[in-house]
């Protein structure tokens, strides 16, 4: 006799991390960091350290997942360099490039 969460198992409506990354076009780290982070549902049925199982319904969701009618997302600005304390290491004094005076 199969329980339910056997059936759920076998249920083609959830996927691996890994058929989820090929369907949605993301990494499988991307989709850890996006499961860790709680920007995708999932499910464990076998407990801490089993499977995962992520609804294929996550691939339609309200906007968490970036798909390809979405805008892309404008590149950070670059942060300023800050001039540290102290004298400049040797490696760098060595590749610095000098002006010539004429």
């Amino acid at each position: 006799m199969t329980s339910h969460a056997d059936s759920n198992l076998s249920d083609p409506e959830f996927l691996s991390p890994e058929e989820f990354a090929q369907f949605s076009g993301l990494s499988v780290p991307t989709i850890h960091r996006y499961l860790k982070s709680g920007r995708l549902p999932y499910i464990q049925p076998g407990g801490f350290r089993c499977r995962i199982l992520i609804p294929q319904n996550a691939l339609n969701s309200s906007g968490k997942i970036p798909s390809e009618n979405s805008p892309s997302v404008p590149p950070r600005a670059k942060k300023p360099q800050v001039k540290t304390s102290g004298p400049e290491p040797a490696w760098k004094k060595k590749h610095k490039i000098r002006k010539s005076k004429k």
